[in-house]
């Protein structure tokens, strides 16, 4: 590859990265959409063409990145399906084995999922009537209408429930094949793009408001057990979780080509959490 098309193979990564970046605010506007039928800004004010403006990074962030690769590939003689380098002609394109992620990845997602511990642990105690220190700023901003309980309720199985199902789709093999208690979809295997572009709109947001937000309340003396420590963490720690898995999600689904002397063979080992 000559060093003009190295420069532009770099540029389309820091293109699409700063595109991925800047649409790391999408999932708090999905939020606000669902939770209040609107979206604002900071100062209140509806803010549709900022939504738009973010949706849009994110696809052409996405697409920068995928031509990015596709080109990197090609300029590496490398298979456009399975990104490797084959001798023999390619017989068909398989998919890899089922298998789980490396124990690495399942302790880097087990960690990423305990980091929503402190945040469950505030919001508990607040409301068991344990936080009076949190009733000020619960009267000030709630986060959720209604009675305490009832706000924690909805938070620990509506947010960190989904979060961590995720999660565990992204390293155990029934991530990749539909288990038996999916009923008519058991055996079927999941579609690739399925849980990545879940992923594609989750941990940008989480990953880098989580650290941003993480480094702002360390400078401002949050307690961790404080509402706005506990959330950092869970934010900041779930985010890069979620990216480790999902780049073990993707090696471990990329596809097989078989040629006259291959069987397809997974990516990764099969590990085991």
């Amino acid at each position: 590859m000559t060093w003009p098309r190295r420069l532009l193979l770099v540029g389309l990564c820091v293109l699409g990265a700063a595109g991925l970046a800047a649409s790391c605010f999408v999932l708090l506007d999905l939020v606000q959409l669902v939770l209040t039928g609107t979206v604002t800004d900071r100062h209140g004010r509806t803010d549709w063409d900022g939504v738009g403006l973010r949706m849009a990074s994110a696809v052409a962030g996405t697409a920068l990145l995928r031509l990015a690769t596709h080109w990197h590939r090609r300029a590496w003689s490398r298979c456009p399906s399975c990104g490797g380098v084959h001798d023999l002609p390619v017989r068909r394109v398989a998919r890899p084995p089922v298998s789980a992620a490396s124990r690495r990845t399942c302790l880097a997602a087990a960690a990423g999922c305990l980091a929503f511990g402190p945040y469950l642990a505030v919001h508990g105690l607040h409301a068991a009537g344990l936080a009076p220190w949190l009733d000020d700023l619960y009267n000030d901003k709630p986060i959720l209408p209604g009675p305490a309980l009832l706000v924690f309720a909805v938070l620990a199985v509506g947010l960190v429930g989904p979060a961590v199902f995720l999660m565990l789709g992204l390293v155990r093999p029934w991530g990749m094949k539909f288990p038996a208690w999916t009923g008519p979809l058991a055996g079927r295997r999941v579609p690739r793009y399925l849980p990545l572009t879940a992923v594609a709109l989750v941990a940008p947001t989480l990953s880098l408001y989580g650290v941003g937000s993480l480094v702002y309340a360390l400078v401002h003396g949050y307690r961790l057990l404080s509402l706005g420590g506990a959330g950092s963490l869970a934010f900041g720690g779930y985010g890069w979780a979620l990216l480790v898995a999902a780049s073990s999600y993707l090696r471990r689904t990329r596809p097989v080509c078989v040629t006259d002397r291959s069987e397809p063979q997974p990516d990764m080992g099969h590990g085991r959490c």
